[in-house]
């Protein structure tokens, strides 16, 4: 699943990380997974903006199951659901290709967004 296919300059920049070996079960096979510090950095951002995108969108449900959401609350909310869904997408877009240059997205998963 992973493969290291960074450069050696940015192999040597990449730290170990404790508790980063994954073994898979009903083998021997054991693959080091190496990452830096901007992998923890911008995997944290996409997950910030995901719950953003998640507070915006919990409003407007809420509103909904109450009965209170109208046409002209919907207009509001709106923009502000559209514009988090685009920055957890542009963060999480980011992310991605940060780990698929350390070569660690098998080419399927690149450009996939989470199910």
């Amino acid at each position: 699943m992973c493969r290291n296919q960074a450069s050696p300059a940015a192999r040597n920049s990449l730290k170990r990380v404790p508790g980063s070996r994954i073994s898979h079960p009903g083998t021997k096979q054991v693959i080091k997974t190496r990452i830096c510090v901007d992998c923890g950095r911008l995997l944290t951002k996409a997950a910030n903006a995901l719950r953003q995108h998640e507070t915006d969108i919990q409003v407007g449900l809420r509103l909904n199951l109450a009965g209170d959401l109208t046409e002209e609350l919907r207009q509001k909310l709106a923009p502000d659901a559209v514009k988090s869904f685009n920055a957890a997408r542009a963060a999480w877009d980011t992310y991605c290709r940060h780990l698929d240059g350390h070569g660690l997205l098998e080419p399927a998963l690149r450009g996939k967004t989470p199910d």
